[in-house]
């Protein structure tokens, strides 16, 4: 898939700027102002500092939180310190020591304390600083681990992703250049069906002392961008009973359209296989191919299948993963370029299907393929195919997904309407005419004869006044129709 479209260029870079002596940037991750100076005011978005124009990377929500505490309410995941009111000395020996404690703390506010907030507390680089601890050392506790190479950039982003982590946000220092940003998030090994990547911000920091000028800090700031897609919201939702966000309308609804589907269709006595089947018809009788999207986001979702009736391959492919995974069903979302069937000619586009496992075995699903643009027919010419079948019209990188090399599973495997020689096709279409099938006959050939001279015996049956064939262009894989007397 093109990632390129989601690199930043020079417009989008966003540098934060703060002023003032020794000012703590919001990725710095240091109580050095905290020990040295007055600390100044924190903005609605938890920034240190008067000039921050990057709100998109507020501490509260990807680094460290400073903040004051007045109250006595335990703070979570961090340190929490009541203000107190001083008591009433009783000797000198008291008084001086009130003196002194003001001396040594006035200079962060008398009575008040600073607390930590770790709102990922795994994740995060800063530690909570118990009482009395030596400034340097606090110091020394707060200092943020800092990415440098493409190793450790990509190894934190898949361990936050693993663990679900909404934020994906790591410090880093200008040794890890943006092209190296770029090339990780490329790499990335997402499950499409969970996740969809958006892009990244990759943002330097700028700092400037008193009315010095302003110079660059080396530090940046990446902030991966992969939001859940609608199939995942709805899918640990109905399986391990995730929340889905309360304005989310459209996966509240996509939920309720697949609680329906299963309820009406699917019991526990079916097979595999039989779920399947009933999915793949369901979907490609429901949906009609939107062949113009015009900037219609939903064609590429389940819910453009599932309630607005029509999509594109990407929408077919996440409604039929979705309903698959919904019956306990593995399967995977596949990538790759597909072979035009009348011109012969690869297109550049990008296509998606499915994998899908049956019986312990790993077939391809093209529902798109099966939902012809323009027909009503239901096809099942695209379900269940392995790798050399498949590979007739599809290109795929064959190295990141299972093989497929079985095709028992295969709809005309099973229907037991796949020939692959001479004599078994003929013995079968002279056992549908002997039933009296004066209509259409319609299988699957390999290599087979399909001559008038081989076929002539069809004419010997009583009824059978003219016929003429149909099928698909597969190579050793032809969708044939035989039909009688013009039907």
């Amino acid at each position: 898939m093109d990632f390129s479209k989601f690199k930043n260029n020079e417009d989008n870079r966003v540098s934060n700027t703060f002023e003032g002596d020794k000012n703590l940037n919001p990725y710095a991750g240091s109580l050095d102002n905290y020990f040295d100076n007055e600390p100044q005011s924190t903005d609605d978005n938890g920034s240190i500092g008067s000039e921050s124009t990057a709100a998109k990377y507020n501490t509260s929500n990807y680094g460290n939180s400073y903040g004051r505490n007045y109250d006595s309410t335990p703070y979570e995941n961090g340190l929490n310190y009541e203000r107190r009111a001083p008591t009433a000395s009783k000797g000198t020996v008291q008084a001086i020591i009130a003196i002194t404690f003001i001396l040594l703390f006035g200079y962060i506010g008398f009575g008040t304390y600073y607390h930590i907030s770790k709102t990922k507390s795994e994740y995060s680089t800063n530690t909570p600083i118990a009482r009395g601890v030596d400034p340097a050392e606090a110091v020394e506790q707060t200092k943020v681990e800092r990415i440098r190479t493409r190793e450790e950039f990509k190894a934190k982003l898949e361990k936050m992703i693993q663990d679900g982590v909404d934020d994906l946000y790591v410090d880093a220092t200008k040794d890890l250049t943006e092209d190296d940003v770029e090339a990780v998030c490329k790499s990335l090994d997402l499950d499409l069906f969970l996740y969809k990547y958006s892009g990244y911000y990759y943002t330097t920091s700028t700092q400037k002392e008193g009315d010095g000028p302003e110079y660059d800090t080396g530090e940046v700031g990446v902030n991966v961008q992969i939001d859940p897609t609608l199939e995942g919201l709805v899918y640990l939702n109905l399986t391990e009973g995730r929340e889905i966000p309360a304005d989310d309308i459209k996966a509240s609804k996509l939920k309720v359209s697949c609680e329906t589907f299963l309820k009406e269709n699917i019991t526990d006595d079916m097979s595999d296989y039989e779920k399947e089947l009933v999915i793949h018809d369901y979907l490609v009788n429901k949906c009609n191919y939107a062949s113009n999207i015009s900037g219609d986001k939903d064609v590429y979702s389940a819910y453009g299948v599932m309630l607005n009736r029509k999509a594109v391959c990407e929408g077919y492919s996440r409604a039929t993963a979705l309903l698959l995974k919904l019956c306990n069903i593995e399967t995977t979302l596949i990538t790759g370029k597909i072979e035009d069937e009348e011109t012969g000619e690869v297109e550049d586009d990008n296509h998606m299907w499915n994998l899908v496992k049956i019986d312990g075995k790993w077939y391809h699903l093209d529902t798109t393929w099966d939902d012809p643009i323009g027909e009503n027919e239901l096809n099942h010419m695209y379900m269940n195919l392995d790798d050399e079948i498949a590979g007739k019209n599809h290109d795929w990188d064959r190295s990141k997904y299972e093989s497929c090399t079985s095709m028992d599973a295969n709809y005309y495997t099973v229907q037991g309407t796949y020939f692959k020689d001479d004599d078994s096709f003929q013995t079968y279409v002279r056992q549908q005419l002997e039933d009296g099938n004066r209509t259409t006959i319609e299988c699957v050939v390999g290599d087979v004869d399909l001559s008038e001279e081989t076929l002539g015996f069809i004419f010997e049956y009583e009824g059978v006044g003219s016929y003429y064939l149909s099928w698909g262009n597969i190579e050793g894989f032809k969708h044939l129709v035989i039909h009688i007397n013009g039907n």
